[in-house]
């Protein structure tokens, strides 16, 4: 591959001094050198196989562009190289696919399409930027670049059939530049594909492009099929919704006033392509509903009728944010996706000051819960995750914790399952969660929370008794140092 695009350099650099035209392409061009292909003249550096995609990028649209703006007979054979270059560039599978939209827009989307298998990861990526990232669990948004949360979205079935294109949702002129789609296996890049966005700016000047291309092409320019993708989005916007862990319920919204009377059945599914609620007109339609789901699932009586086909999702877990796709399914024809819901549920902030007597992280729920109900209490961050409390039994607790932590008598009948940690420091801080399971260790609950201890100043102790105290800006009733009622 490298040797390759050395040849492709070296060649587009005789082509042009043939036609006496190498510096004025190479002003134009911001990858015309073979050094500017390979990093340096002595040698391939490893980074050439991450930058040949865009070095062909840049090589195909600048010579494009020269062409555009200075047409002359002697072009004829430097045109046909630009379009041996974009050959080359489709034939090494390194396409480089220029997509334009006017700024907004309700959204874009950047294809990008590769044969994946079992371990396949995808991230899309903008320079040093992380834009998105999915795995085969589903969206793994943790390291997301801030200008792009709740603004990209990836389809259910991804890591499945190969489609890796990214939805943009809200485009603006600042989003327009190289973005990468890259493939990987356990760690190892298998592929990867470029796409070059254009965000139009919607001023007086129209023709005037953000990115790095300024010059809008005439109706007589010869067409750049092999460089332009017309857009068309089909899937409907993703709707945003948060909440609070440990809520007992939460409604994924869904209505249609469209003609539902030839639908045999509404399939709720989720970014993991697992079944998470199916509601069929057909009888002896078999059961798939994913175990994760089970028990947890409703739907509002005969939605076929009333069109609402909102979705309920008992005991929502800090596991579940992902994006739902609410799909129908009529006699004739391929499924409709009616509506997708990204959901976020978020840990409850806990804070407290370091040399407090204790702090409670407060957990309720439903009661009459089996004798033989399990829950424990666990700190997942920092790693490694640490057995905090059992109820019913210290075996397996860290010694960090030892003498330490409490819940309340009876919890399974009175559904109160509070933890109180005495004298938090400043290392207890973390993440914490209470997971109740029933028999089997099927999920039945579980609450997440997002501990934070502040060290105490020593001037703070002049003024404030060491007993645990409640933060202005958390709701939340940190800690007493009262017996538990």
């Amino acid at each position: 591959m490298t040797n390759r695009i050395l040849n492709v350099c070296m060649t587009l650099r005789m082509n042009a001094t043939a036609v006496h035209m190498s510096d004025a392409v190479s002003s134009h061009c911001k990858c015309f050198y073979y050094e500017d292909c390979l990093g340096t003249s002595a040698g391939f550096p490893s980074k050439v196989k991450e930058n040949v995609s865009v070095c062909l990028c840049h090589l195909s649209a600048c010579v494009s562009a020269y062409l555009s703006d200075r047409p002359t007979p002697q072009m004829s054979s430097f045109k046909e190289f630009a379009v041996f270059v974009v050959v080359l560039h489709v034939s090494q599978h390194a396409l480089c696919v220029e997509v334009e939209v006017d700024e907004g827009q309700e959204s874009v989307l950047l294809p990008c399409h590769s044969n994946v298998s079992v371990g396949s990861t995808v991230l899309w990526g903008r320079s040093s930027l992380r834009v998105h990232a999915r795995d085969q669990s589903g969206d793994v948004l943790q390291h997301q670049d801030h200008r792009y949360v709740n603004r990209t979205s990836m389809r259910a079935d991804a890591l499945h059939g190969g489609d890796l294109s990214l939805t943009l949702r809200k485009p603006v002129i600042n989003d327009s530049d190289n973005y990468t789609c890259t493939v990987r296996q356990f760690g190892k890049d298998q592929d990867s594909k470029e796409v070059q966005l254009t965000v139009k700016g919607q001023g007086p000047d129209t023709g005037q492009r953000s990115g790095s291309r300024h010059r809008r092409r005439n109706r007589d320019d010869p067409p750049e099929s092999y460089s332009a993708l017309e857009l068309q989005v089909a899937e409907p916007p993703v709707q945003q919704l948060e909440v609070i862990s440990g809520v007992e319920s939460v409604q994924l919204p869904c209505r249609t006033t469209a003609e539902l009377h030839d639908v045999v059945k509404v399939e709720w599914t989720d970014s993991g392509d697992r079944k998470v609620h199916v509601h069929s007109c057909v009888p002896e339609e078999p059961e798939d509903q994913n175990q994760v789901y089970r028990d947890r699932t409703e739907m509002r009586e005969d939605p076929l009728r009333t069109g609402n086909l909102s979705l309920t999702l008992r005991f929502p877990t800090v596991r579940d944010n992902r994006t739902y796709t609410c799909s129908v399914y009529s006699r004739a024809g391929p499924p409709r996706v009616e509506t997708r819901v990204e959901l976020q549920v978020r840990a409850q902030q806990v804070e407290v000051d370091s040399g407090a007597e204790s702090v409670q992280l407060p957990f309720e729920t439903t009661a009459d819960l089996p004798e033989d109900t399990l829950v424990v209490w666990w700190c997942d961050e920092p790693e490694p995750a640490k057995k905090v409390h059992e109820h019913g039994t210290e075996s397996d607790q860290h010694e960090v914790y030892r003498g330490r932590t409490r819940m309340r008598e009876d919890p399974l009948n009175t559904g109160i399952f509070t933890l109180t940690l005495n004298r938090p420091a400043v290392r207890d801080a973390g993440t914490y969660a209470c997971r109740v399971y029933g028999a089997g260790l099927i999920f039945l609950r579980e609450k997440t929370f997002q501990l934070t201890v502040k060290e105490r100043r020593p001037e703070e102790d002049e003024n404030v008794d060491n007993r645990g105290r409640r933060s202005f800006t958390d709701p939340t009733p940190l800690m007493t140092d009262q017996s538990d009622r």
